[in-house]
């Protein structure tokens, strides 16, 4: 007879995950939870027909609701809870109305909340009704999952919160619907970082320590490797890595990289921008240093943006962006001994300070990162081994799966 403890089943629902190329970061979180019960994952969608990426070993897949239709709203118990929810929410929220964008985002949520309620209505059918819920969004499924949840108190639901589920302004309308159902009926909300949880304690209607801290962390596949000197030791790496969002204002980037190399014409500056923006970049750059050179190999698959830290050693990574969550692009470089520039953008003032690279204000202007740029690099191997030692503190996944152990033990206990 086995001794080994009974782990709990726990449900991680998603948006898409594992279809298609989006929300690629949750890996992390599948491999995390995946150690720390059984784990099944409940996208609500794929990714328009996409096919399904491999999950770790042992871990399920459940696409009950991505074949769940819309018409679920429509029966009568579910109209009843999602009726309910809306007057709710109208009481709470009457100016939800002034708008076009803000009608459709209400709509919208009660109509993917059905889902989830007939979702959960067809696992009790089957006698496999989930007791242990984590939404890595507290998005639309995550207020259908808390309906549920208001139903049935055996459903316990852990809801993560991140930039767009936090501050209003992030969204169309300004409106972030049904925060006060999403919060009274999770167990625990889990912002992803030390600010949003400040913001969420001030804006919900629960108990303050019902809203606990509890980082992403990066898991990345492999160690970074000593410093070695590349070729030709006049030359400086710069990197960075994002959309090309008017929020992570690259022309500003190519500004501050081409002044920071304008100041140091002694050396070769060479800039290498992972993601989208290419054509913004480029005119930026025109008239810049004849000692900066650009390149641009577009969008790489998680693990080889860990690859290119380990391999071509950058001697800074810069973002800076106008406004944030918590940047897992800024993790990853840690990870990988790479010192960072950064505004203080959400809470990369939690991770970045000028121990491991500079932290600016939001309102910065070129000059100032330009410094803030030469200042790091000049540093050289000793902040490179400061990043690594802020990744293991702040931001590895050990440091996350202690944050779940500490702050909802029971989460991980069988029901």
């Amino acid at each position: 007879m086995s001794t080994e403890p009974r782990r709990p089943t726990i449900i991680l629902l998603t948006r898409d995950y594992p279809f298609g190329g989006g929300e690629a970061f949750i890996q992390d979180e599948v491999a995390r939870l995946s150690r720390l019960g059984r784990l099944v994952v409940l996208p609500a969608f794929d990714a328009r027909g996409a096919d399904a990426r491999s999950v770790p070993e042992g871990v399920g897949l459940d696409t009950g609701l991505v074949r769940t239709s819309f018409a679920s709203v429509l029966r009568p118990r579910i109209a009843a809870t999602l009726l309910a929810a809306a007057v709710r929410e109208l009481r709470a929220r009457p100016d939800l109305l002034r708008s076009i964008a803000t009608i459709r985002r209400f709509l919208g949520y009660l109509l993917r909340a059905g889902r989830v309620l007939a979702w959960v209505a067809a696992t009790r059918a089957r006698g496999e009704a989930p007791t242990r819920v984590m939404a890595f969004w507290s998005n639309a499924e995550a207020f259908g999952m808390a309906l549920a949840a208001r139903r049935d108190p055996a459903i316990m639901l852990v809801s993560r919160s991140h930039r767009f589920d936090v501050w209003d302004d992030e969204n169309p309308g300004d409106y972030l619907p049904f925060r006060g159902d999403i919060a009274r009926h999770s167990h625990r909300l889990l912002p992803s970082s030390r600010m949003a949880a400040a913001h969420l304690r001030r804006t919900l209607p629960v108990e303050s320590d019902r809203i606990l801290v509890a980082p992403l962390g990066v898991e990345p596949p492999f160690e970074p490797e000593p410093w070695t000197r590349r070729d030709g030791d006049d030359e400086v790496l710069i990197v960075s890595c994002s959309t090309a969002a008017p929020v992570k204002r690259l022309p500003l980037v190519a500004a501050s990289i081409a002044a920071a190399a304008a100041g140091d014409s002694g050396r070769r500056w060479r800039w290498a921008h992972l993601g989208a923006g290419e054509d913004q970049i480029r005119r930026a750059l025109e008239g810049g240093p004849g000692n900066l050179a650009a390149e641009f190999p577009g969008w790489l698959p998680r693990e080889e943006i860990y690859r290119f830290h380990r391999d071509r050693q950058p001697n800074c990574f810069v973002n800076l962006s106008s406004s944030e969550g918590v940047p897992l692009s800024i993790m990853e470089a840690l990870s990988m001994r790479v010192p960072v520039v950064a505004t203080a953008a959400g809470g990369t003032g939690e991770m970045i300070d000028d121990g491991v690279g500079g932290l600016l204000p939001v309102e910065v202007d070129a000059a100032t990162a330009a410094a803030a740029i030469r200042r790091v690099v000049d540093a050289g191997e000793p902040m490179r081994a400061a990043a690594r030692r802020r990744y293991e503190v702040e931001a590895s996944t050990e440091v996350a799966v202690a944050a779940l152990r500490t702050g909802v033990p029971e989460f991980l206990s069988p029901a």
